[in-house]
């Protein structure tokens, strides 16, 4: 259902009228980013591999909990689970879990791999460097917040979470979203696989998966053990600024890397 729509009438004669008002919709003028990363999601749902690899694969994981979660029968274990731990120690758990999950999906790490033998389309269209890898980094932050909803449905509904701790960890996750998304993107720029004939190819035999899990699980899981033993700092506030600081820190290193890639042309040497 989310890929047929992009095959319909392939290798057909037969023809469908289209309305002039669905025809002035399609050509209304947008931002360069927008259209662009509605291009990519349009791939990506459209190509079976990509919707597998990239979409599919990433709903694993909230699915993994919920069902070991449902193999305890009893419903009071499960709203109680989480109070086994402090408020830093809880927030601590949770984010990791997220980092865990957004670290795995394969959506970033293909970005630039995804375009294959076209992306030199990319070196010709009136496109900024800075416009193609900002909504390549996006496409990624939205595919990962599919994982996010699923995690959240799961704290509200099974673990019966408060609802000021759902509300820091998930400010948090979306903006370690944007993290993993660019990490991976950046990982995936250093080398990218574009010479590949089946879509496949791009996920096989590929170690900078493996590198954007190890990079963003260390350094994050040694952060949050430094938090964790950290005497001095207590309470669901604290937590909350000392991670949402290291993040933004890690964004901008993350963002600076990139930045000097593209000023020294390299996407166009790849």
């Amino acid at each position: 259902m989310l890929y047929l729509k992009g095959v319909l009438g392939s290798g057909s004669s037969n023809k469908r009228r289209i309305s002039q008002k669905k025809v002035k919709k399609q050509i209304t003028k947008r931002p360069v980013w927008l259209a662009y990363m509605l291009k990519e999601l349009r791939i990506i749902f459209r190509t079976p591999t990509f919707l597998m690899q990239c979409v599919i694969q990433g709903l694993f994981g909230p699915v993994f909990i919920v069902i070991i979660l449902m193999l305890d029968s009893r419903n009071d274990s499960l709203a109680g689970f989480m109070r086994m731990f402090s408020e830093k120690e809880s927030l601590l758990l949770l984010f990791m879990a997220a980092i865990f999950i957004l670290a795995a999906n394969a959506t970033s790490i293909s970005s630039i791999s995804r375009e294959g033998k076209n992306w030199e389309a990319n070196l010709f269209l009136p496109l900024y460097p800075k416009q193609v890898f900002f909504s390549k980094i996006a496409t990624a932050w939205i595919i990962n917040l599919i994982a996010i909803v699923l995690f959240l449905i799961v704290f509200i509904t099974i673990l019966q979470i408060p609802a000021m701790m759902i509300s820091c960890w998930l400010i948090l996750s979306l903006i370690a979203n944007w993290f993993t998304s660019a990490l991976g993107t950046y990982l995936d720029f250093l080398a990218p696989k574009l010479n590949w004939t089946d879509e496949q190819e791009v996920f096989k035999a590929r170690m900078t998966g493996i590198f954007s899990l190890l990079y963003t699980v260390g350094l994050f899981g040694v952060m949050v053990l430094f938090i964790w033993s950290m005497n001095t700092i207590q309470g669901l506030w604290m937590t909350s600024l000392i991670l949402l600081v290291c993040l933004l820190i890690a964004i901008g290193i993350v963002h600076q890397l990139l930045r000097r890639k593209i000023n020294a042309n390299e996407q166009q040497r790849i």
